[in-house]
């Protein structure tokens, strides 16, 4: 995401999510989700991480 829809937000405002900047076009990224340890995590978020999860088995595959 560009820096400019994170930085400022709530959730980066309040340490949910943080941004780095990236040293070059050859520069990899690793995403990392945390979850809580208690209860569900709300739908929307349950589902997103499903969606990476899915997309890193299928890159991994290739």
């Amino acid at each position: 995401m560009p820096d400019y829809s994170v930085i400022g937000d709530p959730l980066e405002t309040h340490g949910m999510i943080v941004w780095r900047p990236l040293a070059d076009d050859d520069t990899r990224v690793r995403l990392v989700i945390q979850r809580g340890r208690a209860g569900d995590p709300p739908r929307a978020a349950a589902d997103l991480h499903d969606i990476f999860r899915e997309h890193a088995e299928t890159y991994s595959a290739a």
